[in-house]
């Protein structure tokens, strides 16, 4: 939590002071997950977001990711009669 203080507050203050909505959560938690975010949404979220929403966004993110694949896997292996 130090860290994520210290970063916040070396960061410029962006013209947008606004909190970032679910969607730009979710969006955040995706380009995230693939390594994409850019500097400036990645900048909004440690400006203006709450850490314990990006952490448990994260965490569902991964757990419906894991589940995903294993579901599709069950597929293939039940398509193929193993």
């Amino acid at each position: 939590m130090k860290l994520y203080s210290k970063v916040k507050s070396q960061l410029p203050h962006l013209s947008n002071s606004h909190k970032p909505k679910l969607g730009q959560i979710l969006l955040s938690t995706l380009a995230a997950a693939f390594g994409v975010q850019s500097r400036k949404n990645h900048q909004r979220d440690i400006q203006h977001g709450k850490l314990s929403l990006y952490i448990i966004s994260g965490v569902l993110f991964t757990v419906f990711f894991v589940l995903g694949i294993r579901w599709l896997v069950s597929q293939v292996l039940a398509s193929h009669g193993l």
